[in-house]
């Protein structure tokens, strides 16, 4: 599958799994993928924005109100760049916000002005993840169009095993791939 030239946004909120999405974003580079990045304050806490500007040689925003320097760094100008927002990982705080529309910083503003695909790597304590509220989230996420990613089973931050472990980054990249696949073909489609 053809990645090149995808513009794919990497949303980056407070999980542990935070440090994998530097490698995540290395591996989308790699493909030919441009890059953005918008964090979360909780994301920061985890992986600074340092390291993913020095790792990605992407631009990062974290505050939606910090004043734009060479690129559009407002909610609405990222929204209609990216051909898809990818939030992983994503946790069930970020969720449970998309589900309801709350726009509090820059990451969750761009994911309700988003015009393009919204996918969802769920990385979390399985008590979070398999919680009915979260699992109610996700099911309105996903029927409002935006995809869910299943998360792995296996050992978690907490040395518990169970469903909410980051997938490995080459499913990340499949996954997305199938959609953004998809979605060129029905443009396609639309256009003949």
């Amino acid at each position: 599958m053809d990645l090149s030239n995808a513009k794919i946004v990497l949303g980056v909120t407070g999980s542990i799994a935070a440090y994998k999405a530097v490698y995540l974003g290395r591996e989308l580079l790699k493909i030919g993928v441009e890059l953005r990045v918008a964090m979360t304050e909780k994301g920061t806490k985890f992986v600074t924005p340092l390291t993913f500007r020095s790792a990605l040689s992407a631009p990062v925003v974290v505050d939606q109100f910090e004043s734009p320097t060479a690129y559009n760094m407002n909610h609405i100008g990222w929204a209609r760049w990216a051909d898809l927002i990818l939030v992983a990982p994503a946790t069930a705080n970020i969720i449970a916000k998309a589900t309801s529309g709350i726009a509090d910083d820059f990451l969750s503003t761009l994911i309700l002005a988003a015009g393009c695909p919204v996918v969802f790597i769920p990385a979390m304590n399985s008590t979070m993840y398999l919680n009915s509220l979260t699992q109610k989230n996700i099911k309105i996420l996903e029927s409002n169009g935006c995809y869910v990613m299943t998360p792995e089973y296996g050992e978690l931050a907490s040395k518990e095993s169970g469903h909410g472990r980051f997938p490995e980054i080459q499913s990340i990249i499949d996954f997305v791939g199938d959609i953004i696949v998809k979605k060129k073909s029905l443009k396609e489609k639309n256009s003949s």
